[in-house]
């Protein structure tokens, strides 16, 4: 049992008695799961979705949905772990380490930035609503721009790396 509001762009699913919502990954799978979209692609178009699912599942990840609308808490929380840690492999800086005195091995700065990111998320649970996005919601547009930007960067390194190799 599904009731639509075409003014929000939200669902609401029945379950069990208990209407459940959900905004930000609904639209991530909603062409895979009985829309009428889905079923008027052609195959080439079913299989290039299928392929790109995974890519869409990361960025879906790693990029906040910046509008208020699509205001998703459990999709904001899950970024605050994905997108540094993918900022970090994005500038190859994943691997860098704090040198600990008197030992030859150093500790991981990529596990600072997942217990920030962590404490976020707690700050997040107990501070946020689940459907209206918090009052400081612009920080949440300016991360998802930092983090478009950088997929393009990584895009346009990728594109321009096999010009570069026949030099």
């Amino acid at each position: 049992n599904i009731r639509e509001n075409k003014g929000t762009e939200m669902r609401m699913y029945k379950s069990g008695g208990q209407a459940i919502e959900n905004t930000a990954c609904d639209g991530f799978l909603q062409n895979v799961f009985g829309s009428s979209s889905w079923q008027e692609k052609d195959v080439r178009e079913k299989v290039a979705f299928i392929i790109t699912l995974p890519l869409d599942f990361i960025r879906m990840l790693t990029i906040p949905p910046v509008n208020e609308g699509s205001w998703s808490r459990i999709l904001i929380m899950l970024n605050c772990i994905f997108s540094p840690v993918f900022f970090m492999f994005a500038t190859r800086t994943i691997t860098l380490m704090i040198p600990i005195p008197n030992s030859k091995i150093g500790f991981p700065i990529v596990a600072i930035v997942i217990l920030i990111g962590l404490i976020v998320i707690g700050i997040l649970y107990f501070k946020t609503k689940e459907s209206e996005p918090p009052r400081y919601f612009l920080i949440v547009v300016i991360l998802g721009f930092i983090m478009s930007a950088i997929w393009m960067y990584l895009s346009l390194i990728h594109i321009s790396e096999p010009t570069r190799q026949a030099e």
